[in-house]
């Protein structure tokens, strides 16, 4: 008999309700093997891509672990879906399952890999500056709710240790910024951040036009040696400053805009006004300066241009009343409106220019009016850095040996950066085959003897860049050295260093350094690291300096005394003349 109409509907309903707890465990069972396909390639990809890999070798390992580069249909452009992930034409998510462009792939790779970027890449992104920003908004791509960004304890040591040495090279929580404000930063350091806070506080105020018309203007030339904080230090002033013109905290000001660009990255005036208004996301027909004021009269706005290495964009000639370049002439116009009380903006330039002729360059166009200088970090700067990044792994007697190594040389956090980037590297080294695991609650992975293993990697080097100095190069370190050892608590200029260097020379053969050799010889033992000036200062060029100012510099080791000591010990006991040296100067300290 045959089934009423009830009888086949409901037959039917329970048939679709059968397919439909199908198709969901067949859905739930692909996810889940996506994912796992995803944790697998991702995982090969952590021990597999090399910080210097070229871009190139990148996408090969990448691509036979798995990746597609597939080229969508109807279109020139590549997507490039992740392992397990589904792609446009299959509804796959973008950021998550694929990404459409090289650039964002590229960013990914350097945030979760370590990988450094190439030549090719950077050229791409223009300003280094930006990848930071840009990495905080890819940092999700390609991973699933269940996958952390370091592995649990109990994962394998060797990713953990790899996972460290990523986040040391690009912490997910921006730059070295929270240093700013920390206990145990430096006071010099906080000062310094608040000057800048000043400067864009004065900026912002009612009385702002009235200020700069009559004693300054809004024009701030940040100065000091490289990796010290500086470009850090005003971008993290501006968001605080943002935050709080968001609140209301200034009047009439509801909306504050910061941009920064690279000077050393273009060299036409065209490229950077073209920079200027991609960073500031200005729509205009015309590209020109004219087309800039306008966008700066924007009613309740204020506008900030950080320029990074605006030094790049002055000409080296001695005379500074030489014609601008139309590079230079973009930058006096940007100066000129800054001075405007008509357009609410402020200009803040960035170099590792301390002294040079390019200084008295940007004095003529306007840059230097207001000026401050950052002074190097300290020996516990340099550990809350590191700690900010990857927390308490490091056993804390080598964390402060490095710190006070590094502090006592340059202050530079990017070497710091390098020597416990190594330390990891001897610690990896020092791993089984077997692939040891992390115990509960153990932290100090990286050992003193890791990071006394990375100190000698790096006087390493030193005695190498020595070996291959000229024999006049070497008089001078030996002269230096000498002068320290006979007067240890004792600082001394060029001009002192230069005296006994003649001195020497003459008695060795018959004729004295001439000024302008010594500036070269001094030029090549600033650019190997072996002296600093006194305060860590960067000295552009030496051969162009006013030499009142290049002797006038205080001179002092970028090594450990002992450790340039041990590189000259040999020379110092076979040549008496460096002995006669010594018993002078301890008789007569500088």
């Amino acid at each position: 008999e045959d089934d009423s109409p009830e009888e086949i509907y409901q037959q039917r309903q329970e048939e679709n309700n059968k397919a439909a707890i199908h198709e969901q465990h067949s859905s739930s069972s692909e996810a889940s093997k996506s994912n796992d396909d995803y944790n697998i390639w991702f995982e090969k990809m952590v021990g597999c891509i090399l910080p210097t890999d070229s871009w190139t070798e990148v996408m090969r390992k990448m691509t036979e672990q798995g990746l597609e580069q597939r080229k969508e249909r109807g279109s020139c452009d590549f997507e490039y879906v992740f392992p397990g992930k589904q792609n446009r034409e299959q509804n796959g998510e973008v950021g998550i399952d694929f990404v459409t462009d090289e650039l964002t792939l590229q960013l990914f790779v350097k945030s979760k890999f370590g990988w450094n970027g190439d030549a090719d890449f950077y050229e791409k992104e223009k300003i280094q500056g930006q990848i930071l920003d840009e990495l905080e908004g890819i940092a999700q791509i390609g991973h699933s709710e269940n996958i952390s960004d370091k592995p649990d304890s109990g994962k394998n040591v060797r990713s953990e240790l790899l996972s460290y040495k990523r986040d040391l090279r690009s912490p997910r929580h921006g730059e070295k910024l929270s240093i700013a404000t920390d206990d145990t930063s430096s006071s010099k350091f906080k000062l310094q951040v608040e000057q800048v806070k000043d400067f864009l506080k004065d900026s912002l105020s009612p009385e702002a036009a009235l200020y700069y018309n009559g004693y300054s203007t809004p024009i701030l030339y940040v100065c000091g040696s490289s990796g010290i904080g500086k470009t850090s230090a005003v971008r993290w002033c501006c968001e605080e400053i943002e935050m709080s013109v968001k609140a209301r905290c200034f009047g009439e000001v509801n909306v504050f805009s910061h941009a920064l660009i690279s000077g050393s990255n273009s060299s036409s005036r065209e490229g950077i006004l073209q920079n200027i208004f991609q960073q500031f996301n200005i729509s205009s027909d015309q590209i020109s300066i004219s087309s800039f004021c306008s966008f700066l009269k924007r009613k309740d706005a204020f506008t900030v241009l950080i320029v990074d290495d605006v030094d790049a964009m002055v000409q080296t000639t001695k005379d500074i009343f030489a014609p601008h370049d139309r590079v230079e002439q973009l930058l006096a116009e940007l100066c000129n409106i800054a001075r405007d009380s008509e357009y609410s903006f402020a200009l803040i330039s960035i170099s590792n220019i301390v002294e040079s002729c390019k200084i008295k360059r940007l004095k003529s166009i306007g840059i230097h009016d207001g000026k401050i200088s950052f002074s190097p970090y300290n020996c516990d700067d340099l550990v809350t850095i590191v700690k900010d990044r990857i927390g308490e792994v490091i056993d804390e007697k080598a964390l402060q040996f490095a710190a006070k190594r590094v502090a006592n040389s340059s202050g530079n956090a990017c070497e710091m950066i390098e020597l416990v980037s190594s330390a990891i590297d001897n610690c990896i080294g020092s791993l089984d085959t077997k692939g040891d695991t992390i115990a509960e609650n153990e932290y100090s992975l990286i050992t003193s003897h890791h990071m006394m293993e990375a100190v000698r990697g790096t006087i390493a080097q030193y005695v190498e860049r020595f070996e291959e100095l000229p024999d006049l190069a070497k008089l001078v370190l030996c002269v230096a050295v000498s002068i320290t050892k006979a007067a240890p608590s004792s600082t001394y200029n060029m001009s002192y260093l230069l005296r006994f260097c003649s001195e020497v020379s003459r008695k060795q053969t018959n004729f004295p350094i001439k000024f302008d050799v010594f500036q070269m010889i001094m030029q090549r033992l600033f650019a190997q690291g072996l002296l600093v000036t006194d305060e860590g200062e960067v000295l552009d060029n030496l051969n162009s300096q006013n030499p009142d100012i290049t002797l006038d510099k205080p001179v002092r080791f970028g090594l450990q005394f002992q450790e340039t000591e041990s590189l000259v010990s040999n020379i110092l006991e076979e040549l008496p003349v460096y002995g006669e040296l010594m018993e002078y100067v301890r008789k007569n300290p500088p």
